[in-house]
C-alpha cells in the first residue's frame, strides 16, 4: 500500500471537504468580496462588449452563425486577455499559437481568426 496506509474513501473525502469548507465562512467570505467582485466586473465588462461589436461584423462578414460564432467569440474573448497581459513579440506569438489551436481543435477558419487577431490586437500575424 502508498503512502501511510490510509486508504481515501469517498467518506473520507467528503468529510475532508466538509470539515475544510465551512459554508458559514465561504458565505461570509463571498458577501466581504461581493463589492470588490462588482467593482472588477464593471470596469472589464466594457472592454468586452466593445471586442464582441468588433468582432460579430467579421463574423456576419464570412457567414457564421451559431454554435461556430460562439467559438470565433470565445477565441476573441482568450485573445483579449492575453493582450492585456502581453505585448509585441510575445503578443504574436501567443495569437500565432492560438490561431493553429483553434484551426485545428476546433476546425475554425484561419483566414476568420486572423481577422479577429487583427481586430483585437491591431496587427496582422505572421507564422
Amino acid at each position: 500500500m502508498k503512502g501511510h496506509g490510509y486508504r481515501k474513501t469517498a467518506e473520507n473525502m467528503i468529510s475532508k471537504y466538509s470539515t475544510k469548507y465551512n459554508g458559514t465562512i465561504f458565505g461570509q467570505l463571498i458577501t466581504n468580496m461581493q463589492g470588490v467582485a462588482t467593482a472588477r466586473y464593471q470596469a472589464i465588462i466594457p472592454e468586452f462588449t466593445t471586442i464582441r461589436d468588433l468582432v460579430e461584423p467579421i463574423l456576419a462578414e464570412y457567414g457564421v452563425a451559431g454554435p461556430q460564432k460562439a467559438a470565433y467569440l470565445a477565441f476573441a474573448f482568450a485573445l483579449t486577455r492575453h493582450a492585456n497581459r502581453n505585448s509585441g513579440e510575445s503578443l504574436q506569438n501567443i495569437a500565432s499559437g492560438m490561431v493553429s489551436y483553434y484551426a485545428t481543435a476546433y476546425g475554425l477558419n484561419p483566414t476568420i481568426l486572423n481577422a479577429i487577431v487583427n481586430v483585437v490586437t491591431g496587427a496582422v500575424q505572421y507564422y
